[in-house]
């Protein structure tokens, strides 16, 4: 759309000129998948545990349910530079995580 170009060979085939910066949607853009790389693989984990360790129960599926609503709207109201929104919706993901993170404990541990 906008033919902006950062890679000169990209910009060179084209024919326009490269940009020396990221257009500013896709700089928040490359932000928002950074910020999903350093949440979302922590869910996989605990989720796996969960599985592993048969904690298949309403609550918990709930809690998956929760998380992955929280992190859809975490990355749309990033793109859209929605606060408080984003930070809220940040905060019940790390919440759903730090539920599933007790959860793992207290099974683990057998109280």
């Amino acid at each position: 759309k906008n033919k902006a170009f950062k890679n000169a060979e990209d910009a060179n085939f084209v024919s326009v000129q490269a940009r020396l910066e990221e257009l500013p949607q896709v700089t928040r853009a490359s932000q928002a998948w950074a910020n999903d790389l350093e949440n979302i693989p922590v869910f996989w984990v605990f989720g796996g545990l969960c599985i592993a360790l048969n904690l298949s129960s309403d609550f918990i599926v709930w809690i998956f349910c929760i998380f992955t609503i929280a992190r859809i709207t975490h990355t749309i109201t990033y793109l859209s530079a929605m606060q408080p929104w984003r930070s809220i919706s940040y905060a019940v993901g790390i919440i759903c995580l730090i539920i599933l993170a007790i959860q793992i404990i207290i099974t683990c541990i057998g109280f």
